[in-house]
């Protein structure tokens, strides 16, 4: 059986098709736009980066693109195919003080964050990235008067819910985020640049701004080798280990596909509204060891699911109510054990 043709970053040709079936109306509105995106190098980026591509080249849209990055000349010695889009353009520099002479920008996608534990434990580099980095695209769009950005922020806004008795998370619910707790930093970090965004939006009628409440997701280049739990647990299938969670398996959580992450993320930043803030993610919930059995299940593997009971560790939820992303035409198309059967593909064809 010959391995399913990939296109840039990999990223599955089914996949990209399916996104410009779903967008091929909605995103002409992008035609002739020239967009910067933060976080373009990262699991979310790359996705929305192909597909952006996909979707120009397929309909002739002349977007140009601009990526933020630390190290664009290690990005395309990993990726040599972006050598060959023309419409693709890198910026060197660091989300906190980058800047440039280029001009005429239309549309920002701000989704640089960081993903790592020892980043997550390094609060100081944390705040930096998130609510300087913040400051800085925003006082960037003011002096290339960008009028309408995405910001794509987090569920860990909302603090943590316990499992027990759980309730799916509407845009108004609050949660204690603990201002001594290092592990609440990202979230209170998020939500204090979700106010930055939201105050810039309010200096002049024009400007727009789209927050993205993004809860977990799985697809191509997840990190398997992180804190994200269903990210440990396809890296152990693809390696034939015994899936090891680290915690009697009984918190919550929801997957969204990112191919259906894609979608809605393009479909927000396209909205006609001044102020948008929406969960996205899937509202079908499971607990840690129902997706563990399910990841095992559909990769067939012979292996054992191991618990570690640590009583210190309160269960959580963490899925999202999307509610008020139906009112806006956005649905979840993929099930999470065909994300998982994607996904582990993926993984197993690098």
């Amino acid at each position: 059986m010959k391995p399913e043709k990939r296109s840039i970053f990999n990223i599955c040709n089914d996949d990209l098709k399916f996104i410009l079936s779903e967008l091929k109306t909605s995103i002409i509105k992008l035609k002739n736009a020239k967009i910067l995106i933060t976080g373009g190098t990262g699991f979310f980026g790359k996705s929305i980066l192909s597909s952006l591509l996909h979707l120009n080249a397929s309909l002739n849209l002349n977007i140009k693109i601009f990526v933020l990055s630390r190290n664009p000349s290690k990005f395309k010695n990993k990726f040599p195919e972006v050598r060959n889009y023309k419409e693709l353009f890198f910026i060197k520099g660091n989300i906190v003080n980058f800047t440039t002479n280029e001009n005429d920008f239309t549309h920002i996608i701000h989704g640089a964050t960081e993903a790592t534990i020892e980043a997550h434990q390094n609060i100081s580099n944390l705040s930096d990235v998130v609510i300087n980095g913040t400051k800085n695209i925003l006082n960037f769009a003011n002096k290339k008067r960008i009028n309408n950005i995405l910001y794509i922020s987090s569920g860990s806004v909302y603090g943590k819910q316990p499992a027990k008795n759980f309730t799916k998370i509407i845009e108004s619910s609050g949660f204690y985020l603990d201002s001594s707790n290092t592990n609440d930093a990202s979230g209170i970090f998020k939500k204090t640049a979700e106010l930055l965004c939201n105050y810039w939006a309010t200096e002049t009628n024009e400007k727009t701004i789209k927050i993205a409440r993004c809860f977990s997701f799985v697809g191509p280049w997840l990190p398997i080798d992180t804190h994200f739990a269903i990210g440990n647990f396809i890296k152990s299938v693809t390696t034939n280990s015994d899936i090891v969670i680290h915690s009697d398996g009984s918190s919550v959580r929801s997957y969204m596909y990112t191919s259906d992450l894609v979608i809605w993320l393009l479909k927000i930043l396209l909205s006609e509204k001044k102020f948008l803030t929406i969960n996205v993610g899937s509202d079908e919930a499971f607990s840690l060891y129902d997706v563990a059995c399910l990841v095992k299940k559909v990769t067939k593997r012979n292996i054992q699911i191991l618990t570690e009971n640590k009583p210190q560790y309160l269960p959580t939820a963490y899925v999202p109510d999307i509610s008020l992303a139906k009112k806006n035409n956005l649905k979840v198309f993929t099930t999470l054990e065909n994300s998982i059967i994607k996904t582990f593909k993926f993984y197993n064809s690098l």
